[in-house]
């Protein structure tokens, strides 16, 4: 279902983190290696720091500030903007709180054109696949958060008291 991908966590700080999308098998994604090229420590500070605003903020406020850009021909498609001149990161976004962020892949922005349809065109694929990983993520995780906690009785759609702290 990856389709040779995998997602690879990113941490920014203990409350922020994302995912980046790369290859199944690659050691090093983009992100790690543009934070071991020390010319780009700057760009990717303010990377993480547009990353930070977008998972606090949420995806609509983000947008209203011209830092994010909804792609309306693809659902779940962003471009994050304003972090570094005209480079630009195409993500996909899963809106909840905290929104779920999936970097696809770094490019230069239109510079005036306005016209980004080849970026869209390559990232299509990319959504789905992303999604698809993200799903599988999260349901783990769940199911991770369950089985921590125990069994669940239910009496009548509610927790039954008698079996709390089982």
């Amino acid at each position: 279902m990856g389709d040779g991908h995998v997602l690879k966590p990113q941490t920014i700080d203990p409350e922020h983190t994302f995912w980046e999308l790369v290859k199944s098998g690659q050691t090093t994604s983009p992100f790690e290696k543009a934070i071991s090229r020390g010319k780009n420590k700057e760009e990717i500070i303010n990377l993480a720091h547009q990353i930070k605003k977008i998972q606090d903020s949420g995806v609509e406020a983000s947008c209203k500030t011209g830092k994010l850009r909804t792609i309306n021909q693809v659902p779940g498609l962003y471009e994050i903007k304003g972090y570094s001149g005209a480079k630009r990161e195409m993500a996909f976004i899963l809106c909840r709180k905290p929104p779920e962020i999936v970097l696809l892949f770094r490019f230069v922005g239109h510079q005036g054109s306005g016209n980004i349809s080849k970026e869209i065109d390559r990232a299509k694929p990319l959504v789905r696949i992303a999604s698809d990983l993200l799903a599988k993520k999260l349901a783990n995780k769940e199911r991770e958060k369950g089985a921590e906690n125990g069994p669940v009785a239910v009496h009548e759609g509610k927790r039954n008291p008698r079996y709390e702290g089982v």
